[in-house]
């Protein structure tokens, strides 16, 4: 063998060596290329749920606040509802004593005429009287 078939079966030899050497590490280098991409999934997704997870809980809490509001406006509304009964109970019992002083004036006037008291007070009676029943004099 000459030199230059010695030094091209060395080059042949290495450069065989050397696609081997690529193929053997190929395989690897693939098995780390998909170990890194799952690895980046699983970040991304686990940062994706760990945002839902915070955006959830931001938006509980803006619900807790609103129910809250709400709870204090319904039980505002209750008060004053309970407020308006007792005034329109009270102005039934009001109604009741005007109506009942009204009948109790009429009876006095009604007296004071059998008596004989002069007509110029009883017709200032009986004017008071039909002021408070209809509108203010």
């Amino acid at each position: 063998m000459t030199t230059l078939e010695i030094i091209l079966t060395a080059l042949v030899g290495i450069l065989t060596s050397g696609v081997i050497y690529q193929a053997a590490t190929f395989k690897q280098r693939v098995k780390q290329a998909v170990i890194n991409t799952e690895k980046s999934n699983l970040e991304l997704a686990a940062n994706s749920v760990t945002t839902v997870v915070t955006s959830v809980n931001s938006l509980m809490e803006q619900n807790k606040d609103l129910v809250e509001q709400l709870d204090v406006k319904n039980r505002r509304i209750r008060a004053m509802e309970e407020e308006r009964e007792n005034l329109v109970k009270r102005i039934g019992l009001l109604e009741k004593r005007v109506n009942r002083m009204s009948k109790l004036n009429k009876d006095v006037i009604i007296l004071l005429e059998k008596i004989g008291v002069d007509t110029d007070i009883l017709d200032k009676l009986k004017n008071e009287d039909k002021c408070s029943e209809e509108e203010p004099c």
